[in-house]
């Protein structure tokens, strides 16, 4: 989002340093699948950066992101709270027409959770905490085509690549039925296409750029995402759990704003992500000065 919305405010001016801030709030609403139980989630965070532009054609940056996330599962069958500090690379080749975008990530994530189980008549509570890291690298790019009248075109595509590495854990409180669960790693590789349409307009010295993205997602579905765990009061070898069969493709929907005043540029946009079983979206609000 901030690359995007400096390229829709037109760029740098002759002062190639820029600082800013970002804030984001996101929520999702998984069903049940399989005998899976369904759970929504809701995540919340603000992200700083700098970056600096080198010449006309290149920028690169870094920031430094926390995000926070709560995990509530259907039914009362437990809940769970994630943080991540996320620091980042990022940078830009442009030119007045076509763009490519980079940004490579690692997040340092903390979890907490409880389950709750029932054993007969009698319900306990397990409780669980575990960290996991993540590396991930997205590539994106695209080109304007002018339509006229200061509307333009934009068909683009993205990658994602992630390198997801969860540390084992053993659950407390629950007695026998406590799970003891392996670490474990696995890669996601994703791709989106999709179209958009941009305005540019100019109003008493500010430049507007209201924007509106359609695009299709597609999970590779590259690893199984297996689980082993066992429980402590139990012998023998471990389990081997798989999640559930979920849709491999999403659409998303997205409407924004970018204004440039002088040195300053603002943004917000809205985004909605939409599958068979899956229903999440929210809003990203970004305020970028040059110096």
């Amino acid at each position: 989002h901030r690359i995007g919305a400096l390229r829709l405010g037109g760029g740098r001016d002759e002062t190639p340093l820029g600082f800013w801030v970002a804030g984001a709030y996101g929520h999702g609403d998984w069903d049940e699948v399989d005998g899976f139980t369904g759970m929504s989630s809701r995540t919340g965070g603000a992200t700083l950066g700098v970056d600096h532009a080198f010449g006309q054609r290149f920028l690169g940056g870094v920031s430094l992101g926390y995000l926070t996330t709560d995990l509530d599962f259907d039914r009362g069958r437990g809940e769970g709270d994630t943080t991540a500090l996320i620091p980042s690379l990022y940078g830009s080749w442009f030119t007045p027409k076509a763009w490519l975008d980079m940004a490579l990530s690692y997040a340092d994530l903390d979890h907490d959770f409880d389950r709750q189980i029932e054993v007969g008549m009698t319900e306990r509570t397990a409780t669980g905490e575990f960290d996991a890291h993540l590396v991930s690298l997205m590539l994106e790019g695209g080109y304007d085509f002018d339509l006229g009248n200061s509307w333009e075109l934009q068909p683009f595509g993205r990658a994602l690549y992630a390198d997801l590495d969860e540390d084992g854990f053993v659950e407390t409180d629950a007695g026998d039925v406590n799970l003891e669960v392996a670490g474990r790693s696995y890669r996601s590789l994703a791709s989106e296409l999709g179209l958009g349409l941009t305005a540019r307009r100019k109003h008493k010295g500010t430049s507007f750029a209201p924007r509106f993205r359609l695009a299709w997602l597609h999970d590779y579905a590259i690893d199984d995402r297996e689980i082993r765990a066992s429980f402590t009061g139990a012998s023998g070898d471990p389990m081997r759990l798989v999640g559930p069969e979920v849709a491999q493709d999403r659409a998303r929907i997205e409407a924004g704003l970018s204004a440039t005043r002088g040195k300053a540029t603002g943004s917000v946009a809205f985004f909605q992500e939409l599958s068979g079983e899956y229903d999440g979206g929210g809003i990203v609000l970004s305020f970028g000065r040059q110096f």
